[in-house]
C-alpha cells in the first residue's frame, strides 16, 4: 500500500512538472479551440514501438520500480500545422507484484508525459479523450 501511495504521489507531481513545462494547460486550450486536429489509431509496428517506448519511459520516471506488462488502445494525436504528435495509450503496470491500470500518454516533439492513475474507464474513447487533453502536439 505504501508504494502504491508514493507512486501516486509521484505522478501527481509529475503531472504538475508536465503541464507547466508544456505551458500551462490554458495555453492548451486556447490551441485546442482552434484546431482540434485528428485521432487515429497506432497500428504500424514502428509507431507502436515509439509510442511503448514514449510511456515506458514517462512510468520509469514516475517510478523506477514500475514495468509495463502491455499496453492497448494505442492512438495518435496529430493538429495541422504542428511537426509532432501526442500518444496515448492504457497501460497495465506491475508495481513491485501489484498489478493496476494507468492512462499514459506523451508527444513527441516536447516529451512532456501525463499519467493518470484509477478512475477512468478502459475505452478507446477515453484514451482519445484523454489524449487531446493532456498531450497536444508541439
Amino acid at each position: 500500500m505504501r508504494s502504491l501511495i508514493y507512486l501516486w504521489a509521484t505522478i501527481l507531481i509529475f503531472i504538475g512538472f508536465a503541464q507547466s513545462h508544456a505551458g500551462g494547460l490554458n495555453s492548451n486550450l486556447r490551441q485546442r479551440e482552434e484546431n482540434d486536429g485528428d485521432i487515429t489509431d497506432v497500428t504500424d509496428q514502428a509507431s507502436v514501438d515509439m509510442a511503448d517506448s514514449m510511456f515506458r519511459d514517462a512510468i520509469y520516471l514516475a517510478n523506477k520500480s514500475a514495468k509495463i506488462l502491455s499496453c492497448q488502445y494505442r492512438v495518435r494525436y496529430r493538429v495541422t500545422g504542428s511537426r509532432g504528435s501526442g500518444f496515448g495509450s492504457v497501460c497495465l503496470v506491475d508495481l513491485n507484484g501489484r498489478e493496476g491500470n494507468l492512462l499514459v500518454c506523451n508527444e513527441n516533439m516536447v516529451g512532456a508525459p501525463t499519467i493518470k492513475l484509477g478512475g477512468f474507464a478502459i475505452t478507446q474513447k477515453d484514451v482519445a479523450n484523454f489524449t487531446r487533453a493532456n498531450c497536444e502536439p508541439g
